[in-house]
């Protein structure tokens, strides 16, 4: 029988300690499914970042440099449009699941 590998997830301190309580119930109670996609963000201050989007409208925010978790959320339509550049860029799917997250009152205020 094959061995499997198994790949423990990395996160940064600012995940564990500022952002536990988020990211335990987004993992709990919400979910992720299956990843619709990643892209590459860019800040000013905290330089590039990968963004993977699940189908449940969850993001998770990775380090560029060491794949570790920031952070987690459930961005808005608004958050989503600007990442993509247009409403009309953004996968059909993430846009209706963040306006339903939004619907629900889910969502950051961004």
């Amino acid at each position: 029988m094959a061995k499997t590998k198994t790949q423990k997830t990395k996160f940064t301190k600012h995940a564990l300690v500022d952002r536990e309580a988020r990211i335990v119930w987004i993992a709990t109670e919400i979910g992720y499914g299956n990843l619709v996609d990643t892209i590459q963000i860019y800040d000013v201050d905290r330089g590039y970042r990968k963004v993977e989007l699940y189908e449940t409208g969850v993001a998770v925010i990775r380090s560029n440099k060491t794949n570790a978790v920031i952070t987690m959320f459930l961005p808005s339509p608004t958050q989503l449009k600007g990442w993509y550049g247009a409403e009309g860029s953004v996968p059909i799917h993430l846009l209706t699941m963040a306006k339903l997250n939004k619907k629900r009152g889910w969502t950051e205020n961004l």
